[in-house]
Formats: structure tokens, C-alpha cells, sequence
């Protein structure tokens, strides 16, 4: 297994929309809240729109060529309430079952945060559902913290 991590570019939209319909999927299983796959329209020229934005950047996990993993960052205008005037934020990420616990998510963790020091963002925040697990573990391992808690109430 040779991993690598690069760029995202038009090229490799079909792998990337593999990875998305397996996020959104997954997130349909934990909660019907999320739209399963199916649901989504646009989601290809959404992707598109992402690889080609100056304030995101979309690193891809290559092994021989097929796409295996992803990560997303973002930079944005900070809320009104908060000191600095721009934040980086983790969109999304996502890596295939088969390769996950092998430093793969770490690699492109690093190659993103590499770009917002380049962009000079200081705070980095990201949003994952409480009853993700994995992906609530993994964040804490690189460093995150709770700082907020948003709730909600089905009616």
C-alpha cells in the first residue's frame, strides 16, 4: 500500500463523488435527519465548484490511483462575535472503511493545516455529529476541543 496525498482536481470527480455518497450515506444511517445520497441533486457540480475556490482547499488519499480518502477545508468570514476576522473550518472528511487506523487521516489533516498557515488562519473549527464516534475520537486525538454545543429538538 503506497498512500498518496494531493490536490483535488476535475479529474478526479468520479472517486470524490464515491467518498460523498459514502459520507452522506453513512450520516442517513445514523440519522434520518440526513438525506441519504439518493436525495441530492447537484452534488456533482457542487464538488466541482469546491475544487476549483480559492478559499477551499480539497486534498484527496490516493492508493495505486483509486481514491480512498478525502479532507476539506474552508476559509471563511468569522462570526461578528469572535475576534479574528476569518476562520478555517474542517467541511468534511472522509475515509474509506477499509483504510481507516492507518495514519491516512492524520496525512491530509497535516497537508490541510500546512494551507491554513499558509492563509494565515489561526483558528480552525469543525462540526460532527455527537453520535459519530469515530469521528469525534479521531477530532479530540488532533488536538480539538468542545467549545460550543449546538442542540437540537425534533417536534
Amino acid at each position: 500500500m503506497k498512500i498518496i496525498t494531493k490536490k483535488a482536481a476535475n479529474k478526479d470527480l468520479d472517486g470524490i463523488m464515491e467518498l460523498v455518497k459514502n459520507t452522506t450515506n453513512y450520516h442517513y444511517k445514523i440519522d434520518k435527519y440526513y438525506k441519504p445520497f439518493s436525495k441530492y441533486k447537484g452534488l456533482d457540480k457542487y464538488t466541482k465548484n469546491q475544487i476549483k475556490n480559492k478559499n477551499i482547499k480539497m486534498l484527496i488519499a490516493e492508493d495505486g490511483g483509486k481514491i480512498i480518502g478525502r479532507i476539506i477545508g474552508v476559509i471563511t468570514k468569522a462570526p461578528s462575535y469572535v475576534t479574528p476576522k476569518k476562520i478555517g473550518e474542517i467541511d468534511d472528511v472522509f475515509i474509506k472503511k477499509n483504510y481507516r487506523r492507518k495514519g491516512i487521516g492524520k496525512k491530509l489533516f497535516k497537508e490541510l493545516l500546512k494551507w491554513f498557515k499558509i492563509k494565515k488562519i489561526k483558528h480552525i473549527e469543525l462540526s460532527v455529529d455527537a453520535r459519530n464516534k469515530i469521528g469525534v475520537n479521531a477530532w479530540k486525538k488532533f488536538g480539538f476541543y468542545d467549545y460550543r454545543v449546538k442542540m437540537r429538538k425534533d417536534l
